[in-house]
């Protein structure tokens, strides 16, 4: 195969083959899936070891086992395909998709954004939502944070930023409690 040119149709469909010769560990299998005989998954997985120059399996009685090359082409290639899978789905679904880390202090959390996470799930099912909670300032690129809910007056200009509510704090105690102490 030459590495300078796109893959081509045949070449996709050896990679298809060898993805699924790959999952079961062996040709019978993935011809019974391919509606292929075994010796056709053989043929291209052949064809594809030659174009790529790389031994991709290894054939012992009976059975097949991934090469070390062959299980790094056969992981690039499921996470190629799930890559692809995903974004298929948040095209059809016109949603987005994706992993989301939030955080937020604790009465946040509690009091604010819990309370919205049953409507947030079902609008937006393929986010995999993360929460965090914590009352310290973080590094939220070094932490992997996409979202942080917090106070404070003087907002960071190096980050962009939404106001959403201002805060009120009452004080609470009983009616005995504020006769004695007023």
């Amino acid at each position: 195969m030459n590495l300078d040119k796109s893959l081509t149709g045949f070449q996709l469909s050896k990679l298809h083959t060898f993805e699924v010769a790959a999952r079961h560990e062996s040709f019978s299998l993935a011809a019974k899936e391919l509606c292929l005989t075994p010796s056709a998954v053989s043929h291209q997985i052949n064809l594809l070891e030659k174009e790529l120059n790389i031994k991709l399996f290894l054939r012992l009685h009976r059975k097949v086992e991934l090469t070390a090359e062959g299980k790094h082409i056969f992981w690039a290639l499921q996470s190629s395909l799930d890559h692809i899978n995903t974004e298929i789905k948040a095209i059809q679904n016109q949603t987005l998709s994706g992993p989301l880390t939030i955080y937020a202090r604790p009465s946040i959390t509690q009091n604010w954004l819990v309370p919205k996470l049953s409507d947030f799930i079902q609008r937006y099912p393929f986010i995999e939502l993360s929460i965090l909670t914590g009352n310290e300032n973080v590094n939220l690129q070094r932490e992997g944070i996409d979202l942080a809910l917090y106070f404070d007056n003087q907002p960071c200009p190096q980050l962009n930023y939404q106001y959403l509510m201002d805060e009120h704090i009452l004080p609470v105690c009983s009616p005995e409690y504020a006769e004695k102490f007023n």
